[in-house]
Protein backbone atom coordinates (compact mmCIF):
# COMPACT_ATOMS: atom_id res chain seq x y z
CA UNK A 1 0.00 0.00 0.00
CA UNK A 2 2.77 2.58 0.76
CA UNK A 3 4.44 2.07 -3.03
CA UNK A 4 0.75 2.54 -4.43
CA UNK A 5 0.11 5.82 -1.55
CA UNK A 6 3.34 7.20 -2.89
CA UNK A 7 2.96 6.93 -6.38
CA UNK A 8 -0.41 8.44 -5.71
CA UNK A 9 0.82 11.57 -4.38
CA UNK A 10 3.44 12.13 -6.70
CA UNK A 11 1.19 12.06 -9.42
CA UNK A 12 -1.37 14.23 -7.72
CA UNK A 13 1.10 16.64 -6.66
CA UNK A 14 2.90 16.74 -10.08
CA UNK A 15 -0.49 17.85 -11.11
CA UNK A 16 -0.57 20.75 -8.19
CA UNK A 17 2.27 22.18 -8.67
CA UNK A 18 2.84 22.47 -12.16
CA UNK A 19 -1.12 22.25 -13.60
CA UNK A 20 -2.67 20.21 -16.37
CA UNK A 21 -1.14 22.32 -19.23
CA UNK A 22 2.48 21.88 -17.76
CA UNK A 23 2.31 18.49 -17.40
CA UNK A 24 0.54 17.53 -20.92
CA UNK A 25 3.92 18.79 -22.63
CA UNK A 26 5.59 16.12 -20.07
CA UNK A 27 3.20 12.83 -20.53
CA UNK A 28 1.20 14.13 -22.92
CA UNK A 29 -2.10 14.98 -22.96
CA UNK A 30 -3.94 11.64 -22.02
CA UNK A 31 -1.66 11.14 -19.43
CA UNK A 32 -2.58 14.07 -18.24
CA UNK A 33 -5.78 14.34 -18.35
CA UNK A 34 -5.65 10.79 -16.02
CA UNK A 35 -3.63 12.80 -13.76
CA UNK A 36 -6.20 15.30 -13.02
CA UNK A 37 -8.87 12.51 -12.77
CA UNK A 38 -6.68 10.94 -10.10
CA UNK A 39 -6.63 13.87 -8.42
CA UNK A 40 -9.63 14.86 -8.06
CA UNK A 41 -10.77 11.02 -7.12
CA UNK A 42 -8.37 11.19 -4.08
CA UNK A 43 -8.79 14.93 -3.15
CA UNK A 44 -12.85 14.33 -3.54
CA UNK A 45 -12.16 10.54 -0.94
CA UNK A 46 -10.09 12.70 1.60
CA UNK A 47 -12.42 15.44 1.55
CA UNK A 48 -15.11 13.29 2.87
CA UNK A 49 -13.10 12.37 6.19
CA UNK A 50 -13.15 15.47 8.42
CA UNK A 51 -9.69 14.00 9.87
CA UNK A 52 -7.97 14.76 6.60
CA UNK A 53 -9.63 17.82 5.01
CA UNK A 54 -6.65 19.59 6.45
CA UNK A 55 -4.36 17.92 4.70
CA UNK A 56 -6.03 18.80 1.58
CA UNK A 57 -5.85 22.27 2.18
CA UNK A 58 -2.30 21.97 2.66
CA UNK A 59 -1.62 19.84 -0.23
CA UNK A 60 -3.62 22.44 -2.27
CA UNK A 61 -1.36 25.42 -0.80
CA UNK A 62 1.45 23.94 -1.14
CA UNK A 63 1.60 20.37 -3.25
CA UNK A 64 5.12 20.00 -3.02
CA UNK A 65 6.46 20.34 0.97
CA UNK A 66 2.82 18.24 1.68
CA UNK A 67 3.59 15.67 -0.91
CA UNK A 68 4.16 12.88 2.07
CA UNK A 69 1.65 14.31 4.62
CA UNK A 70 -0.71 13.63 1.09
CA UNK A 71 0.81 10.27 0.79
CA UNK A 72 0.25 9.12 4.45
CA UNK A 73 -3.51 10.03 4.30
CA UNK A 74 -3.39 8.27 1.01
CA UNK A 75 -2.22 4.94 2.58
CA UNK A 76 -4.85 4.94 5.45
CA UNK A 77 -7.46 5.55 3.64
CA UNK A 78 -6.40 2.39 1.02
CA UNK A 79 -5.53 0.32 3.59
CA UNK A 80 -9.54 0.62 5.05
CA UNK A 81 -10.69 0.49 1.70
CA UNK A 82 -9.69 -2.18 -0.97
CA UNK A 83 -12.63 -0.67 -3.19
CA UNK A 84 -10.82 2.79 -3.30
CA UNK A 85 -6.81 0.98 -3.66
CA UNK A 86 -8.41 -1.11 -6.17
CA UNK A 87 -9.27 2.37 -8.10
CA UNK A 88 -6.34 4.05 -7.21
CA UNK A 89 -4.18 1.10 -8.92
CA UNK A 90 -6.43 0.93 -11.90
CA UNK A 91 -5.99 4.94 -12.78
CA UNK A 92 -2.30 4.60 -12.02
CA UNK A 93 -2.12 1.55 -14.33
CA UNK A 94 -3.98 3.93 -16.74
CA UNK A 95 -1.80 6.64 -16.16
CA UNK A 96 1.40 5.44 -16.70
CA UNK A 97 0.13 3.20 -19.94
CA UNK A 98 -0.86 6.96 -21.78
CA UNK A 99 2.67 8.26 -19.84
CA UNK A 100 4.68 5.52 -21.86
CA UNK A 101 2.66 6.23 -25.12
CA UNK A 102 3.18 9.19 -25.64
CA UNK A 103 5.93 10.97 -27.43
CA UNK A 104 7.52 13.72 -26.37
CA UNK A 105 9.60 16.04 -28.72
CA UNK A 106 11.57 18.72 -27.69
CA UNK A 107 12.12 20.44 -30.86
CA UNK A 108 10.34 20.28 -34.16
CA UNK A 109 10.81 17.39 -36.71
CA UNK A 110 11.23 16.86 -40.37
CA UNK A 111 11.59 14.27 -42.54
CA UNK A 112 10.95 10.38 -42.29
CA UNK A 113 9.80 9.83 -38.37
CA UNK A 114 9.39 6.25 -36.80
CA UNK A 115 7.35 5.73 -33.72
CA UNK A 116 5.15 3.77 -31.33
CA UNK A 117 6.43 -0.52 -30.75
CA UNK A 118 4.72 -1.38 -34.36
CA UNK A 119 7.35 1.14 -35.50
CA UNK A 120 5.19 3.57 -37.51
CA UNK A 121 6.96 5.64 -40.22
CA UNK A 122 5.36 8.74 -40.91
CA UNK A 123 7.30 10.47 -44.08
CA UNK A 124 7.67 14.46 -45.03
CA UNK A 125 7.30 15.63 -42.23
CA UNK A 126 7.29 19.15 -40.98
CA UNK A 127 6.14 21.06 -37.42
CA UNK A 128 5.44 19.14 -34.14
CA UNK A 129 4.24 15.26 -34.52
CA UNK A 130 2.15 14.16 -31.57
CA UNK A 131 1.70 10.32 -31.44
CA UNK A 132 0.23 8.42 -28.51
CA UNK A 133 -2.52 5.64 -27.45
CA UNK A 134 -5.37 6.93 -25.88
CA UNK A 135 -6.28 3.67 -23.20
CA UNK A 136 -9.99 4.19 -23.83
Amino acid sequence: MEVLAATVAGIITSVAAKGAEALAREVGKTAAELAESLRQTVLDRLRRDPLKQGTVERHKADPEAQEAAIASAIKDLAAADEAFAARLEQLVGRYEEARDAAVAVGRDMDGNVVVGDRNVVTRDNSGTINYGVDPD
